[in-house]
């Protein structure tokens, strides 16, 4: 019965120790939840900033027919209709001389996929 007793209280040992344990701020880092440090990007945030900054010049009032960039429902109506396009068009700094850095890039992207207000 002792060897019993002694082999479970091993296994349970060996269970509580091999536990691993991260911060919080390694964990969402090892799991690309967070974002330059975002973990939810937001439209009044993150991305009315780099839109405003980068693209309103061109894309607001219709000046660029069927692409305004100018207010969350005006994007979100673009999103619908062209998807990831938006990204694409940017991802690789050669549209019309904007060139974004990666944060804003990675913040794009990952709005695009959830775009929160």
């Amino acid at each position: 019965m002792r060897a019993f007793n002694f082999t479970v209280l091993v296994v349970i040992l060996l269970v509580i120790f091999s536990c691993k344990s991260e911060n919080l701020e390694d964990y969402l880092s090892n799991n690309n939840q967070n974002v330059c440090g975002c973990i939810v990007v937001t439209y009044n945030e993150d991305i009315k900033t780099i839109l405003d900054n980068n693209c309103s010049y061109c894309h607001t009032n219709q000046a660029v027919s069927g692409c305004d960039l100018d207010s969350y429902q005006a994007v979100i109506d673009y999103l619908q209709h062209e998807g990831m396009q938006l990204y694409d068009y940017v991802k690789n700094n050669d549209h019309q001389g904007v060139e974004l850095d990666s944060c804003s890039l990675k913040k794009l992207q990952k709005w695009i996929y959830n775009p929160v207000e």
